[in-house]
């Protein structure tokens, strides 16, 4: 599957790392020289005194990137930056799903000018940070709940992410949840 994570702050380089075990994962960057370092060096990941790196990451800034021949976008932005990223999630195939990863709920007024007929919504409970600009401290081992805002929920590009260290759960009551986090 090919997977676009539009963020690279500490949840994109985490979920980029995670997925890219068993996906193809683009990083969209907000920088060249952000995405340079990533694909020259590749992705690093701290957890629990260890270092690993994914030599293999194809990073590439936002205004280089076309979004084509995706099967699922994840956007991980902050909220404030999710209005001018507006007129790239416009270019993608209504077919292509798109899960948002920010706090709050603010942002999901804002999906409804997004022309994807597919949108989840998720919650982060894992504890990451930004190191420097290719490395990424897994903290705290949690969850991520995804669950359906509008269009069918295919659990397809979700139920072969699941490991200890990143499990993900698909909840049916997602915006409720979103409340009481």
């Amino acid at each position: 599957m090919n997977i676009a994570v539009i963020g690279a702050g500490a949840i994109g380089m985490l979920c980029s790392y995670y997925l890219a075990s068993t996906h193809n994962v683009t990083l969209v960057t907000r920088s060249v020289e952000q995405s340079d370092k990533i694909n020259q060096v590749g992705l690093t990941l701290y957890r629990s005194s260890h270092t690993y790196t994914l030599k293999k990451m194809n990073a590439i800034p936002i205004e280089l990137f076309t979004p084509e021949n995706i099967d699922l976008m994840i956007v991980t932005v902050k909220q404030h930056q999710l209005e001018s990223l507006l007129p790239t999630l416009q270019l993608i195939s209504q077919n292509t799903p798109l899960l948002f990863l920010q706090n709050g709920m603010g942002h999901l007024e804002l999906l409804h000018n997004v022309s994807s007929s597919t949108i989840f919504a998720g919650i982060v409970k894992h504890g990451a940070i930004k190191v420097n600009s290719h490395t990424v401290e897994h903290r705290g081992v949690g969850d991520i709940s995804i669950g359906r805002i509008k269009g069918k929920l295919d659990l397809h590009p979700f139920e072969s992410n699941t490991s200890d260290f990143f499990p993900i759960k698909i909840v049916n009551d997602i915006s409720r949840r979103m409340v009481e986090n």
